[in-house]
């Protein structure tokens, strides 16, 4: 009872935050450090990596604080959500990078992992509502199947792009891109 108590209570904190995303609007804006965002993530998440003997890094390619415009918790839940699963399908021994880089308008935010993979049959459908990797080969891993859809919701009312690469039994990589902010301040000065 405990154990499924605990399951509800994940997916009422997931589905809370997927009907907050659709409440977002871009007055909600504000300036923030993506170097911080990231840190904040992996700081919250080194206890649950050490438990598992998953090695975390963040590596910044970028000079500065790398400064977009949006919303700092739900940047933090974006990483959160992409490094927690790195951790939850890894192996003891493995690890999940972190890596900040830049183009000229872009920033660029990979996440590695050297766990598990997915299926190629699968890729398609990660990022849909309540979808989970096959649940036979993953029975024992918690999860609501609504974190890679909080991840792809809010890349996109960030302005960017998420896509994944991944091959069954080698990891996983996912690769977010977001307009540097003086490419999100002229695209809004063009909307008006």
């Amino acid at each position: 009872i405990y154990d499924e108590a605990k399951n509800l209570l994940r997916l009422i904190d997931d589905v809370m935050k997927l009907s907050k995303l659709d409440e977002l609007n871009h007055d909600m804006l504000e300036e923030f450090s993506l170097v911080e965002v990231a840190q904040s993530a992996l700081r919250r998440l080194q206890d649950k990596a050490k438990g598992a003997k998953v090695e975390l890094s963040l590596e910044n390619n970028v000079a500065g604080q790398c400064h977009l415009l949006g919303i700092a918790s739900l940047m933090e839940e974006i990483f959160f959500n992409l490094v927690d699963n790195g951790i939850k399908y890894n192996h003891e021994g493995g690890r999940v990078a972190l890596t900040l880089s830049e183009t000229e308008n872009k920033y660029v935010v990979k996440v590695t992992d050297t766990g598990m993979g997915i299926d190629a049959a699968e890729l398609p459908h990660i990022f849909e509502r309540f979808s989970r990797v096959d649940r036979s080969r993953h029975k024992a891993i918690e999860g609501t199947g609504l974190g890679l859809s909080i991840v792809k919701h809010g890349v996109m009312f960030h302005g960017g792009t998420v896509r994944v690469n991944s091959t069954a039994g080698q990891g996983t990589e996912f690769i977010l891109k977001f307009p540097k902010m003086s490419a999100c301040i002229q695209d809004s000065e063009g909307d008006m």
